[in-house]
């Protein structure tokens, strides 16, 4: 097994075991019969999500070959050309498969309710990177019950998870269960004076703390008509503003001691997921392991009922930049420079005798005056790509983004008029940002935010650039850098650009980076 074989083994992220196994399986070379059918097997349950990840990296080629495995089906196919980004070499492909006329083999029947749970969790790990630990945690089985997790494995009922997808309400239904887990209300029902809280009572009050919390990780629009007149909504307002609504005791204890409330009424309302699951004997449910999620998710917004507008800016965090350089990018950067004329006064190839002779000969009116413009080398397309995985510590990223500024600060390095691309990523791209001018930078760094805290995927940056020459977005695009801390998924392919893997520290450099590119050491320990 080679680096990328034990991280499918061991990672808990979807995005992560998707792109090892697509990469392993149709770009790879030969592999061990074993692991060539491991990789079958984890493909053919989930076609569609694995459709799906392919059209979002943007790659042809993979793409081609993932058709001509013939584990489409049709409708994947006419959902999957429903979407409204795909490149035109994407969407051609795709009709190209439907116009051929041979029926690609049926997907397994129970691949269909896990292929859009998965699909899900990919949505989930786009709108909420700060839960993607979390959101990543679960494993799926099967059930004829109805759908509810014990806080190891999610049960889901295939009529249930079709209903819910079909009605929009899937992504819903899912964050209600991680909500759940986080706040460990599977661990439950708390004690009131010694004595369990009802089954009944306990399960309302953690279906409306979770439809509360969940309402803070994704905000309804102020002007939604239809969320301000949703019965359980109404419910919330008849509660007093002093009762803390993220907290499953407190309102397990209030519901106990309200003689004029109707439990059982709000329970149809509120009910989404089966706790039947939570009681199982033994419990398979690590508290300990998503309490130590919770701390290192941090806060959320404050739980007044008044705040429900407010976007909680979970993906989001401002660093002060360090100002110590450890790193001279100069000389470096001279390997991506291209020469051309910059509007500016030439004065070394300035002949100052004939200025001189007309301004001592005849007054103010030189003879010559100096060039307005110049022949330079200096850089003009740049792609600066910064790891924001949660592998990097804040320390760390700041000093990535120090990095950054200085190389965009210093004018000697860049034309007035530049093209670089800033990328923020983790397991995906996070943010995209283009700096044409040193006042565009300036303004950039002054709302500089990081987004991300993932999982570390480095493909995407790969796949998204190309993806950009292809739109013309580059005239021809010399240069990649790539800040990162840890190990991730590499690119098995050498791009048309070079790339240079900045490190933080000298431990890093023993890393299996691919041979073409180049390895930088920013010296931070």
């Amino acid at each position: 097994m080679n680096q990328q074989d034990h991280l499918f083994e061991n990672s808990k992220q979807l995005s992560q075991k998707l792109a090892v196994a697509l990469t392993r399986f149709f770009l790879d070379g030969p592999l061990d019969p074993s692991l060539e059918e491991r990789y079958r097997q984890f493909l053919r349950r989930r076609p569609f999500t694995a459709l799906q990840w392919i059209l979002h990296q943007g790659t042809p080629a993979l793409l081609e070959r993932y058709l001509a495995a013939g584990w489409i089906s049709r409708q994947d196919l006419e959902r999957g050309l429903a979407q409204d980004d795909l490149s035109l070499q994407m969407r051609a492909l795709l009709l190209q498969a439907l116009d051929d006329g041979q029926p690609p083999q049926a997907s397994p029947p129970e691949s269909d309710a896990l292929s859009l749970l998965e699909l899900t969790q990919l949505k989930l790990f786009e709108r909420l990177p700060r839960l993607r630990m979390a959101i990543s945690r679960f494993s799926f089985s099967p059930t004829e019950k109805g759908s509810g997790t014990d806080g190891a494995v999610i049960y889901y009922s295939q009529p249930q998870i079709r209903s819910l997808f079909r009605e929009g309400r899937l992504e819903a239904f899912y964050l209600h269960m991680v909500v759940h887990c986080l706040w460990l209300h599977f661990a439950g029902p708390f004690k009131k004076n010694g004595q369990n809280f009802p089954d009944g009572l306990w399960d309302l009050a953690c279906d409306i703390c979770a439809f509360h919390l969940s309402e803070q990780f994704f905000p309804p629009s102020p002007d939604d008509s239809a969320h301000q007149k949703d019965p359980r909504r109404q419910v919330l307002r008849a509660l007093p503003d002093s009762l803390d609504l993220s907290s499953a005791p407190a309102l397990a204890e209030f519901l106990s001691c309200s003689e004029s409330l109707s439990p059982a009424e709000w329970s149809a309302l509120f009910t989404v997921d089966d706790h039947s699951w939570w009681r199982r004997s033994p419990h398979t449910g690590d508290v300990q392991s998503w309490s130590r999620l919770r701390r290192e998710m941090g806060s959320i917004p404050s739980p007044s009922r008044q705040r429900f507008g407010l976007n909680p800016g979970s993906r989001l965090e401002r660093l002060e930049l360090r100002r110590e350089a450890k790193f001279d990018f100069s000389r470096y950067l001279r390997r991506f420079t291209v020469t051309e004329e910059e509007l500016q006064l030439d004065l070394d190839s300035f002949d100052y005798i004939p200025y001189l002779y007309g301004l001592a000969r005849y007054g103010n009116l030189p003879l010559v005056e100096p060039l307005e413009y110049t022949e330079t080398s200096k850089v003009e397309e740049l792609v600066i790509a910064i790891d924001t995985s949660g592998s990097c510590s804040a320390g760390t990223v700041q000093q990535f983004l120090a990095e950054t500024c200085r190389i965009l600060a210093n004018r000697e390095n860049f034309f007035r008029r530049m093209n670089v691309h800033i990328l923020q990523c983790d397991s995906m791209i996070q943010d995209h940002t283009v700096i044409h001018s040193v006042e565009e930078w300036e303004r950039y760094i002054r709302q500089l935010r990081i987004s991300g805290r993932g999982g570390t995927d480095f493909t995407p940056v790969f796949s998204y650039t190309d993806r950009m020459i292809q739109e013309k977005q580059f005239r021809c695009l010399k240069g990649l850098i790539y800040f990162t801390d840890g190990d991730g998924v590499y690119p098995r392919r050498q791009p048309s650009y070079e790339t240079a893997f900045v490190f933080a520290d000298r431990r890093f450099l023993s890393q299996p980076v691919p041979d073409w590119a180049v390895k930088l050491c920013l010296n931070l320990k």
